[in-house]
C-alpha cells in the first residue's frame, strides 16, 4: 500500500475513515486478535467495528487537530439503542480493538465504555484488557462452581462485565484510615 494513499489530506484512508480504517485491513489479513486473542480474525463482525462502518452510520463531524495534515480525528454520535445521543470524540483503532474485537463486542457498548474511560481519565486500551480478564476469571470461577455474583457468565471473557460501571474497590478490615490511625493492625 502506497503511503500517499493512506495519509493524503482529506483523500487518504486515515483522513477519510480515521485510524479505525486499519480494523478491516487487519481483520482481512488475519492479524486482528479477537476473543481474548484466541483467534486472529473477528470474521464478519470486523465490519461492524471498522472505520468504514463508523463513517456510514455514526460520524457527525470531521475536525482535525491543530496543523495536522492527516486529519484522522472523527466525532461520532450514537443514534439508536441504549446510548442514544452519546456524542464523543473519535473511536480510535486501539480502544475499538480492545473494547471491541478482543472482548467479542461489536455493538455500541464499546463507544460508551471508551467514553466512560475518557471521562474517568482511564486508558481505554488497558481498561478493555481489564474487562476481558475480569470476565474470563469470573467465567472460569463459574465453571468451577464458585459464586461469581454476576448472575450470568461473560461471553468470550469480557461481555459479562462491560455493562457495569467501574467503581472503587471495597475497603476491607475497616479501611486504610483506621489502619493508618493504628486502630487495626494488619
Amino acid at each position: 500500500m502506497d503511503e500517499k494513499n493512506v495519509t493524503s489530506p482529506r483523500k487518504g484512508g486515515l483522513s477519510v475513515y480515521g485510524t479505525n480504517v486499519l480494523m478491516n485491513i487487519s481483520n482481512t489479513m488475519g492479524a486482528l486478535p479477537a476473543f481474548n486473542s484466541k483467534v486472529t480474525s473477528f470474521g464478519e463482525n470486523g465490519e461492524l467495528i471498522s472505520g468504514e462502518w463508523v463513517k456510514e452510520h455514526i460520524l457527525v463531524n470531521d475536525p482535525t487537530c491543530h496543523a495536522c495534515p492527516v486529519a484522522c480525528k472523527k466525532e461520532v454520535e450514537i443514534t439508536s439503542g441504549p446510548w442514544l445521543g452519546l456524542h464523543m470524540e473519535s473511536l480510535e483503532y486501539e480502544p475499538a480493538w480492545s473494547m471491541g474485537a478482543n472482548c467479542g463486542n461489536n455493538d455500541a457498548n464499546r463507544a460508551k465504555m471508551i467514553d466512560l474511560c475518557n471521562d474517568y481519565g482511564m486508558d481505554a486500551i488497558e481498561s478493555g484488557i481489564r474487562f476481558l480478564l475480569t470476565g474470563s476469571l469470573r467465567a472460569r470461577l463459574h465453571q468451577w462452581g464458585w459464586p461469581t455474583g454476576l448472575g450470568r457468565r461473560g461471553r468470550h471473557g469480557g461481555m459479562g462485565t462491560q455493562d457495569r460501571l467501574p467503581r472503587r474497590p471495597r475497603q476491607r478490615h475497616g479501611g486504610w484510615r483506621q489502619r493508618h490511625r493504628g486502630l487495626l493492625r494488619p
